[in-house]
């Protein structure tokens, strides 16, 4: 069931959505940049406008497994808190399996740098294509490149420390 509010203020006023689209009482337009998945619980306000009464004739069906790839696609940003993860990941990897490789396992400097960044960036990547699984998530490019960002700045951190 999905929850809506029309107010900054919550359980002023509800809506509610079955989870099952054929008996729900409204359908969903898309929200900002945002959309509403039946099954999912959501607190966000809306307004009276963002709601249409499903068999209406300007009712929009929910959106396909196609239409969240676009969507995933479309909110992909070179900027924001998934591309500081990905770099902040890439670099503490880098640095860790290097370190790891160099005093545990014995590897040459140059050889443990080399595993470390490989390694991490063959994580990076086979999250991406894992992402990539997911009917309403892509493979992202943008990810990727703050991952290599994140393994250069571990690699020059290594050379310098």
């Amino acid at each position: 069931m999905i929850f809506l509010t029309n107010s900054a203020h919550a359980f002023e006023k509800h809506y509610f959505c079955d989870s099952e689209p054929d008996n729900a009482t409204y359908a969903f337009r898309k929200l900002g940049e945002r959309h509403f998945l039946p099954g999912s619980f959501f607190v966000w306000p809306v307004s009276q406008d963002s709601l249409l009464q499903v068999g209406s004739a300007n009712t929009e069906a929910l959106p396909s497994p196609i239409d969240y790839k676009e969507i995933a696609l479309k909110n992909d940003r070179w900027f924001g808190h998934d591309k500081l993860l990905h770099f902040s990941y890439s670099f503490v990897f880098t640095v860790g399996l290097k370190t790891l490789g160099d005093n545990l396992l014995g590897f040459d400097q140059s050889a443990a740098t080399i595993s470390g960044a490989g390694l991490t960036f063959f994580l990076g990547f086979g999250k991406e294509v894992n992402d990539n699984r997911n009917p309403r998530n892509i493979f992202s490019v943008k990810d990727l490149v703050a991952d290599v960002l994140g393994i250069a700045a571990g690699i020059l951190f290594l050379q310098l420390f």
